[in-house]
């Protein structure tokens, strides 16, 4: 019997709220390298479940978290813990709602191009929005040709690009300014 993540959480979901309390406990009780590596293992975490929807949903709306981990991974910790943080979400993420297709590759590079931008920023609550929106944007104008070069509908596309902005735009001006004091060191 194969049982999907989903089912997983669903039967240890005791265990899931057990350690998620215990994995906040040390996040702020810790010094800043312990910090560091709850921040990243958490935006792994989330970057790679908030694709679960694809198990249920096969659609071009797109809505996740990896972008919003790497940005701010990158302009508070740097480029390469962003650059491993995104590509481990991305694979997980494509792993667990079993859709590895030829889309992984290029989100990889599109991962790889906003945080090495996003490093050059010196981000503050008041200008992350802008930061983080402008690099989504940036993104999918990279991303959107090489995918329909790659046999991708432009309607697709283009539908998959523009709900990833609206739904990252949300992220990055409502939430994303109280995300990253809370996780610098």
């Amino acid at each position: 019997m194969k049982n999907t993540a989903l089912e997983l959480v669903r039967e240890n979901y005791v265990k899931v709220i057990i350690f998620s309390v215990l994995f906040l406990a040390l996040y702020f009780l810790s010094g800043p390298k312990v910090k560091f590596g709850v921040v990243l293992v958490l935006f792994i975490a989330l970057g790679s479940l908030s694709t679960m929807y694809y198990n249920f949903f096969h659609g071009p709306i797109n809505f996740e978290l990896v972008k919003l981990g790497t940005i701010l991974l990158s302009v508070t910790y740097g480029v390469w813990p962003a650059i491993m943080a995104g590509i481990i979400a991305s694979i997980l993420g494509r792993v667990l709602s079993g859709r590895i297709d030829h889309r992984l590759i290029l989100s990889i590079l599109g991962i790889i191009i906003i945080a090495v931008i996003a490093g050059f920023f010196n981000a503050t609550p008041e200008n992350i929005a802008l930061i983080g929106i402008g690099l989504v944007i940036l993104y999918h104008l990279i991303l959107s040709p090489l995918s329909i070069a790659m046999g991708d509908m432009p309607g697709f596309v283009a539908l998959y690009a523009l709900s990833n902005i609206f739904f990252n735009f949300l992220l990055f001006r409502y939430i994303a300014p109280f995300i990253l004091p809370a996780i610098q060191p």
